[in-house]
């Protein structure tokens, strides 16, 4: 389905390129495969103040408002600016798509809604901005979420807390994001030994990888605690990190450095990459041997489509609606619920000692992606919404 005429959408958003992060390049992603349709305009935040301002990032104008958190001021300053901007975008746009509620975009939602704009709410994280989140924290946040014309969920939970609720099941649509899957693949296993020359590593090393912010809800230091646990059993593999590692609001500083500290101490410091800032994950993820997610809040992490699209056989900890729907466990992945890390440890030595069984469950992981999450099928499903909203 397309429109008889371009709709114009302005779309808000945490952050955005050259800032880089998933949500970052879900939305730059499916800018792309819809700029025939749609006329994206983009209005943003920054804790870089040299890159705010206005200006074109793949023909779209994106406007970049100086809003650093960690200095007050500053930062009201920044939110009184950017709503002005908003104030100014709202007189061109026909449609407002919101990423995420907080109390910046709660206050988006009512301006839009001033100034008779429809609005799109993508819910991102479960357990933060779901509906009955939202409406057992604050009556008021609740009343402004209400209000909005469409709500995108992303996994099955947030359909399941949609329903408690008293909004209308029409309002609701289930657009999960969507995998590149020119980008995310899987390779050879020469093109893999050619990739890991590149990185520093040779086609006998084992390899897991962990990609999110160092934080105690992405859960690194479990992870390394039980890839500590691996080592003493002298079972060497070789982890990489990747995520920002400070200058993020999101990132607990003090966990990165009890990791390094604590790898120096051990002797295994050599063994850990710690990467801070990439475009290039897919080669990250074609180089690894096991992707793992050991995380206890998510909306549906991105990092797990594009690795079981890179046909890596992931370890991810169970979150009811969120994960559990997306592997099978012992099929197309593996499942853990344990704040254990003897549990963690046991699960990636048994899957690094039966090779067939990654095989077998990297294959699994990349036909459920293709057929249910390449970003054309979601962005066809996200135009289909902004019509049927606009209508």
């Amino acid at each position: 389905m397309s429109p008889d005429k371009k709709i114009s959408v302005l779309m808000i958003t945490g952050v955005y390129l050259p800032e880089i992060n998933g949500a970052v390049f879900q939305c730059s992603q499916l800018i792309n495969n819809l700029r025939k349709f749609i006329n994206y305009s983009i209005l943003t935040g920054t804790s870089n103040d040299l890159t705010y301002g206005s200006d074109h990032t793949d023909d779209v104008l994106v406007t970049r408002v100086f809003m650093p958190k960690k200095q007050k001021l500053k930062f009201i300053f920044g939110a009184a600016w950017f709503y002005i901007q908003l104030i100014r975008e709202l007189r061109k746009v026909d449609l407002v798509h919101v990423h995420g509620f907080s109390n910046r975009n709660a206050i988006v939602i009512i301006i839009s809604l001033i100034f008779n704009r429809k609005v799109i709410l993508k819910m991102t994280s479960f357990g933060h901005d779901d509906p009955m989140t939202i409406k057992s924290c604050s009556l008021i946040k609740w009343k402004i979420f209400s209000y909005c014309h469409a709500y995108i969920g992303l996994s099955p939970a947030f359909l399941r807390s949609f329903k408690k609720t008293e909004l209308l099941e029409y309002k609701y649509s289930f657009i999960p994001n969507g995998v590149d899957l020119n980008r995310y693949f899987q390779v050879t296993q020469n093109e893999k030994n050619v990739l890991r020359v590149k990185y520093g590593y040779s086609a006998q090393d084992k390899i897991i990888i962990f990609v999110g912010h160092f934080s105690t809800e992405k859960r690194p230091m479990y992870l390394y605690r039980a890839w500590v646990k691996l080592c003493e059993l002298n079972i060497c593999i070789k982890l990489i990190f990747i995520g920002h590692t400070r200058n993020n609001f999101e990132v607990d500083e003090s966990i990165v450095k009890s990791i390094r500290k604590d790898a120096f101490q051990r002797g295994l410091l050599p063994l850990v990459n710690f990467v801070e800032e990439t475009l290039y994950v897919d080669e990250y993820m074609k180089i690894a041997d096991t992707f793992i997610l050991p995380s206890i809040r998510e909306g549906l992490p991105n990092v797990l489509l594009e690795a079981m699209a890179c046909a890596l056989p992931c370890i991810v900890s169970e979150l009811p609606g969120v994960t559990d729907w997306l592997i099978d466990d012992g099929v197309n992945g593996v499942l853990f619920r344990s704040d254990d890390p003897d549990v963690l440890a046991a699960k990636i030595g048994f899957l690094f000692s039966e090779h067939g069984l990654r095989q077998k469950m990297g294959s699994a992981a990349r036909h459920l992606i293709e057929s249910n999450f390449a970003s054309e099928l979601t962005a066809q499903k996200m135009l289909d919404l902004y019509i049927k909203t606009m209508n």
